[in-house]
């Protein structure tokens, strides 16, 4: 699509020029381009990505996925996220309990 664009954006170039019959040009650059936009459009709108066997896309996928342990791993070394929310457990406070917040220690 980008490439039809250009190819009908770089054929207007022509007409700054006093050539005689130099829009045939222009007609003929635009017209191609506006057919590449096109076909784009129609493959585009062609094309399914869930066509065909579903099994290898799904194992690929499972293959690719990090849960449980994996996950709080992967996460703690990103940069200091820690674990997940719900597995985080910081001494001193209730579980669930807002992280950075001071302990409940009134009597």
């Amino acid at each position: 699509m980008i490439a039809g664009l250009i190819v009908a954006v770089l054929s207007l170039i022509p007409l700054a020029f006093s050539v005689p019959y130099i829009w045939v040009a222009t007609v003929a650059g635009v017209s191609v381009g506006l057919g590449l936009i096109g076909y784009a459009d129609w493959a585009a709108a062609r094309w399914d990505p869930n066509a065909g066997n579903s099994e290898p896309r799904k194992a690929r996928g499972r293959k690719r996925a990090v849960w449980g342990e994996q996950l709080d791993r992967l996460l703690a070394t990103d940069l200091g996220a820690g674990p997940a929310p719900t597995a985080r457990a910081v001494s001193g406070q209730a579980t669930g309990a807002e992280p950075g917040a001071a302990p409940d220690t009134a009597t």
